[in-house]
């Protein structure tokens, strides 16, 4: 299935780039400061921040891929869900908040239409490339991710998610 009514974000795919400034003790984790292009920023950017829409984030040190995820939520809802103490018991997804400093890059798919099926069809096939770029890293490094924790895996929309794969690995280069 080839979503046309479905893009990814950016100049040939090429994400929202952050450089992100953690504080605090392991309970009180927080991100303290967003760089975005040399400069402080207050808060993430659209398309990043856009709700219910599919996104993949990568966090990264320097040139090594700690973590991917996939979210619906804002990015800055998702990071604050992830780093509050109330939520790790029960998920241990961000061991990566122990770093003071990370690189984030987000691709967000946008959907232009009202159309629930594929709208739905776009969200799984988003999340199956979370899985592939995971077993990506783990096939090109002979690792898995430093602080993965967890990756769902499946088998649909195999031509559409082998051709984000291509689009995403190339900017990771």
């Amino acid at each position: 299935m080839t979503y046309s009514s479905a893009t990814l974000y950016g100049a040939a795919g090429s994400p929202a780039e952050y450089i992100l400034r953690l504080s605090g003790e392991r309970n009180t984790r927080k991100v303290e400061e967003i760089w975005m292009q040399g400069k402080q920023i207050s808060q993430f950017l659209k398309p990043a921040t856009l709700p219910q829409t599919p996104k993949i984030y990568i966090i990264q040190k320097a040139l090594e891929i700690l973590y991917i995820g996939y979210t619906r939520q804002s990015i800055s809802s998702r990071l604050r869900f992830g780093l509050d103490p109330r939520h790790q018991v029960n998920y241990h997804g961000y061991s990566w908040m122990n770093r003071d400093e990370v690189n984030l890059r987000v691709w967000v798919f946008q959907s232009f239409t009202e159309n629930e099926k594929e709208n739905e069809e776009l969200k799984r096939a988003v999340q199956n490339l979370e899985a592939e770029l995971v077993y990506f890293v783990r096939n090109h490094t002979g690792q898995w991710p430093a602080d993965q924790r967890e990756i769902h895996f499946g088998n649909e929309h195999r031509e559409e998610v082998e051709r984000w794969v291509k689009i995403i690995t190339e900017n990771l280069k």
